[in-house]
């Protein structure tokens, strides 16, 4: 994902306010969120980058750390561990265990 690259890089980010960009991104401290479909809005953000050095750094830096913080290598797999082990304890109602 595009928006998820951007932010590991310390990208300062400008995107439409979407349920998937409000998982990743919080508005004004780790990027900017703009009304879906609203081209107008979307300039007066990409404008307030292009004259803020420091709102960019910033905005940049904060979603950085939370790319490494929330969506690292690391989570995914204590995450994706545990729902394995959630499956193989405790398996769904009719599961035989066998194909």
């Amino acid at each position: 994902n595009v928006i998820l690259e951007a932010a590991a890089a310390g990208l300062p980010i400008v995107t439409w306010d979407l349920p998937f960009y409000q998982e990743i991104l919080e508005n004004g401290k780790t990027g900017l969120l703009v009304e879906a479909g609203n081209v107008e809005k979307l300039e007066e953000a990409v404008t307030r980058l292009i004259e803020s050095p420091q709102l960019r750094a910033q905005l940049g830096a904060e979603a950085q750390a939370r790319i490494l913080r929330e969506f690292s290598l690391e989570r995914y797999i204590r995450s994706m561990t545990a729902a394995y082990d959630e499956l193989l304890n405790n398996p769904p109602a009719g599961a035989s265990g066998n194909p």
